[in-house]
């Protein structure tokens, strides 16, 4: 009996939970029906009220109408020579691939080989850049490049050299009724060739003129070629950092800054404008042609450049505290005309040792220019500009480069205390100096036509070189030194497995930088050498080799250095033995 009880007891509480069970379904179901409800009548609620607020909003557009973006402030901008009328029109490039090109594309493919073809031919370029917010964390630069081209035989396609993104793009024939721009199919990168070929739907006409603006932007490099920053401390604890800006276009870099023709045949003239910021001073080939202030930079112009390849051109920007400048005058010895000659350097070498650094790499720079001007005396050419500058930076990817009135060199190869350095050093910077400022005559006011005559250029300017020092410094005796200092290592290199002819065929980028060795420039340097020596034997008329190439400069301003046009020229006369 107490058995039964006790089973009478669990059944009632098993009835008991059954029922708390079935009650609790019961109450969960129309919650969850209420939930629903709820949410879906929520759902239905916004999305009426959206659809009013937005009734007004298109979510298509017709092909006839157009979207207009929110337009940026203006900005005042000052321009004080005249800017080229192009009509403001975005360039039509939908794409930047082949299927999408409306028009056939040259079936030959020129952009695919590692010269670009001469059917057109830049006559000037206008690059204007804009690199004053590079200090708000954002190292991406913009610019427009204006090219005047020349129409050498008809075309659908300009081709030119240029590795970055291309924003717009407006080709207009000069002189045509309303300069109506041309209608442009399409932009197409090549990144095996760093070129763009930019497809027209109407051919361009020989002879005729055209107008090319391009738009573009990218990043600063990070390899110290095209436009990059150099970090540096600015007090000897390295507390305080700061940076400079800087090109290196040599040899086929310019096409990483801006788009141009990036061959050394192309030579054009340049005119230069750079908006930078307010409290920051910039550098370029020619003298300055005028500066504008504005709220939020500073606008700068150049004077226009002589016709030189784009390898040429170089500029620098740096924070005004961080540098200073030293000046000395010279002087043409036929005319009279004045030359400055400004060194720049950090502040600092200012000031340590009573400035010392500074002065003595400064006279020596007067020393050896004033030689050179009394050498290419017969050269009535202005030559240079009404002053040179030579910047001294902390840090470069070479020990010195030589643009057209515009020298960057590395502090370590030019600042220096004449009386605690040995002699052979003080003499191999005065050669590294003389170098430089050879190039202004043989590099930049004549330049080569193409890579492979890039040893005649490095030639004529290394025997330059020990032609001025001799004449600054007469007490070296440095034409005798150039057998031990620099002939005897060049015949060690030439033994090797790896020399190489003087002159070399050049196919591709590869090639150019393997140009850059001692092999050309001393051996051939050698050979000049040699024939001033046969020839003062033989004709009687000391460095003979010399003459010949002033008397070249002078028959062929702004023109190309030929190796056939000055070595024909050499009167060797028969040689007696001795």
């Amino acid at each position: 009996m107490a058995n039964s009880k006790d089973d009478m007891i669990l059944l009632g509480d098993i009835d008991q939970q059954r029922s708390f069970l079935h009650r609790k379904v019961n109450l969960t179901v129309p919650i969850c029906t209420l939930l629903i409800v709820v949410f879906l009548s929520s759902a239905f609620f916004v999305s009426i009220v959206s659809l009013y607020w937005a009734q007004d909003t298109k979510c298509y557009i017709d092909s006839s109408e157009l979207i207009k973006p929110d337009e940026p402030k203006p900005r005042q901008v000052y321009y004080s020579r005249p800017k080229r009328s192009l009509a403001s029109k975005k360039a039509n490039v939908p794409c930047f691939e082949f299927g999408c090109c409306a028009t056939p594309l040259d079936p030959s493919a020129p952009w695919s080989q590692s010269r670009l073809p001469k059917n057109v031919y830049p006559n000037e370029y206008q690059l204007t850049l804009e690199l004053f917010e590079l200090n708000e964390g954002e190292d991406e630069y913009s610019g427009t490049v204006d090219i005047v081209l020349e129409v050498r035989s008809s075309t659908y396609d300009i081709i030119l050299h240029g590795e970055m993104l291309i924003s717009d793009v407006v080709v207009t024939q000069r002189s045509s009724p309303n300069d109506i721009p041309l209608n442009v199919d399409c932009v197409l990168p090549f990144p095996n060739t760093q070129t763009l070929t930019i497809h027209l739907r109407e051919q361009l006409q020989v002879g005729n003129l055209y107008d090319v603006r391009i738009s573009f932007f990218r990043a600063l490099s990070l390899h110290g070629t095209g436009i990059f920053e150099v970090p540096f401390t600015t007090d000897p604890s390295g507390l305080n950092a700061s940076r400079i800006i800087l090109t290196h276009f040599k040899p086929v870099h310019a096409r990483e800054a801006f788009p141009c023709f990036d061959e050394p045949d192309f030579k054009a003239k340049f005119e230069l404008t750079v908006r930078h910021e307010n409290d920051t001073t910039i550098l370029s080939n020619w003298d300055e042609s005028e500066s504008f202030p504005d709220e939020n930079y500073i606008q700068t112009e150049f004077q226009t450049v002589p016709a030189i390849p784009t390898s040429l051109i170089a500029f620098s920007i740096f924070y005004t505290e961080d540098f200073d400048k030293k000046t000395v005058i010279t002087t043409y010895p036929d005319t009279g005309r004045q030359i400055s000659i400004n060194l720049w350097a950090r502040k600092q070498f200012f000031t340590n040792d009573n400035g010392v650094y500074i002065d003595g790499p400064l006279e020596m720079l007067r020393e050896i220019f004033t030689a050179l001007l009394n050498i290419f005396e017969e050269i009535k050419t202005t030559v240079v500009p009404t002053q040179i500058n030579v910047l001294a930076v902390p840090e470069y990817p070479s020990d010195a480069v030589s643009h057209w009135g515009f020298i960057i060199i590395h502090e370590l190869s030019i600042l220096h205390n004449p009386k605690t350095i040995s002699a052979s050093e003080h003499q191999e910077i005065a050669l590294i100096l003389a170098k430089q400022l050879a190039e202004q005559w043989c590099g930049n006011f004549i330049s080569f036509r193409w890579w492979t005559d890039l040893w005649l250029q490095e030639a004529l300017a290394n025997y330059l070189k020990y032609q001025a020092i001799d004449a600054a410094f007469p007490q070296w005796n440095i034409k005798d030194q150039f057998y031990t200092g620099e002939l005897l290592k060049t015949m060690f290199d030439d033994s090797l497995s790896v020399s190489h002819p003087i002159q070399k065929s050049v196919n591709s980028r590869t090639d150019i930088d393997g140009l850059f060795d001692n092999i050309e420039v001393t051996k051939t340097a050698a050979i000049f050498k040699m024939a001033d020596y046969y020839m003062e034997q033989t004709t009687g008329i000391k460095d003979n080799t010399l003459a010949h190439i002033v008397s070249f400069l002078r028959d062929n301003e702004y023109g190309f250095l030929i190796p056939d046009e000055i070595t024909s020229t050499f009167q060797i006369g028969p040689w007696n033995g001795h």
